[in-house]
């Protein structure tokens, strides 16, 4: 392989340590030494992963690492500087009619607002970068590598990048995919979440009111997600058992949570004051309220239906972007980070303010109560029991009082 030298200096680029720059140097000539030994296209995805197989056989797991590290960025280090001269740039025109057919195809597919300006946003930037004419799956691989090394993106966004291209190529280009491995992968931090003890939870709580106080609750009381709760219908909320369905969280999952006797009163009550707004929009025929998955075309008047009514509604009629009609949406998102920072403050509470950190709380509290972690996962919603283990780090520190050895000096 050539240009060593310069790859060398690429990879230090990175802020890969120089000493261990002789190592990258070394698994590359291996790779391909190993490549020419068994006639393999280096290239291909294939090979990266026999490289890797015979490694595991003879060195410690780290170092298989390393090496698919030092592999990968050298083949993207490759491609970087290969000539696009052979390709065609799109015209905006053909790039408009493939942006169209995405905002088509995620309406059809009943993705969420937020999703397909995500997913747009993503496409847009591909084509800034990819300017060809051909779809093949190494595009992928050339543009995720590209925001890792060059723009430093987290794993949140490399994944999101990933399933915006995984999606346009699959269902706007039909183009298989294929295999994606060679691709460079953000590091994951391995963040502790950020919680609020029981005091700082009932002391925020004081400097809450009316409908930021209610909506505070139902995140914190039943561990839900920021967007789960301003999106929850008046039939997601069930008074007899007192739990609060969840359709179409994370993951496109629907689960059940529970729900705190306090927050049930205080929904009952603000129940009748919603339906002074459900009945005002019946009796000025407004539009139904926005309906998922294409359910208001298999039931035209559902949207009009109270059980369908927003728990949270905003006060305001707006205009839908997507159908263009004047309806009723749920409140604003930024509304309960807005109340909750200003409650923060006023509690004297001085730590990071998301809103996110009522469910970190939810969760802490409930394994210091001495729930089943079990449990918990599914009250979360988490798939992984290794994603709802990281609160076992924040609830050991919190509950066993660890004294400082300072203290004793």
């Amino acid at each position: 392989m050539s240009k060593m030298a310069d790859f060398l200096k690429f990879v230090s680029q990175q802020g890969i340590k120089e000493s261990k720059l002789k190592y990258f140097e070394s698994w590359v000539l291996n790779f391909s030494k190993y490549c020419q030994d068994y006639g393999s296209d280096p290239w291909a995805p294939e090979s990266l992963k026999s490289f890797q197989s015979s490694l595991q056989r003879r060195v410690e797991e780290w170092q298989v690492e390393q090496a698919t590290d030092a592999v990968k960025l050298y083949l993207h280090w490759r491609r970087s500087n290969e000539s696009q001269t052979e390709h065609i740039s799109l015209d905006k025109q053909k790039i408009e009619s493939y942006l169209k057919e995405a905002v088509r195809v995620l309406r059809v597919q009943g993705k969420a607002y937020n999703t397909e300006l995500s997913y747009l946003g993503y496409i847009k930037k591909f084509f800034t970068y990819h300017k060809k004419d051909t779809f093949e799956s190494k595009g992928i691989v050339e543009y995720i590598s590209h925001i890792v090394v060059e723009n430093k993106v987290s794993k949140s966004t490399q994944n999101s990048a990933l399933n915006a291209l995984v999606f346009f190529y699959k269902n706007v280009l039909q183009v298989e995919v294929g295999d994606l491995s060679q691709s460079l992968r953000s590091a994951r931090k391995a963040n502790i979440p950020v919680f609020y003890t029981k005091e700082e939870i009932k002391s925020i709580f004081s400097h809450l009111d009316g409908l930021a106080l209610l909506m505070a609750q139902v995140i914190y009381g039943g561990g839900l997600r920021h967007s789960e709760a301003f999106r929850l219908r008046v039939k997601d909320i069930d008074f007899s058992t007192n739990q609060i369905q969840i359709i179409g969280g994370k993951g496109d999952k629907d689960r059940l949570t529970i729900m705190s006797q306090k927050t049930a009163d205080a929904l009952r009550l603000h129940f009748e004051e919603i339906k002074k707004l459900f009945e005002a929009d019946r009796a000025e025929n407004l539009a139904g309220v926005y309906l998922p998955n294409a359910l208001d075309r298999k039931y035209p008047n559902a949207g009009k239906e109270w059980k369908w009514f927003w728990v949270f509604p905003s006060m305001n009629i707006s205009l839908d972007p997507r159908s263009g009609l004047h309806r009723r949406h749920h409140i604003e998102k930024h509304f309960m980070s807005n109340s909750l920072k200003k409650a923060m403050q006023e509690a004297g509470v001085n730590k990071v303010c998301k809103v996110h950190s009522l469910r970190h709380s939810f969760a802490t509290h409930l394994l210091e109560n001495g729930y089943d972690i079990r449990i918990l996962q599914n009250l979360l919603g988490h798939s992984d029991i290794r994603v709802t283990e990281v609160y076992t780090h924040t609830m050991k520190i919190n509950k066993n009082n660890v004294r400082s050895p300072l203290d004793d000096i």
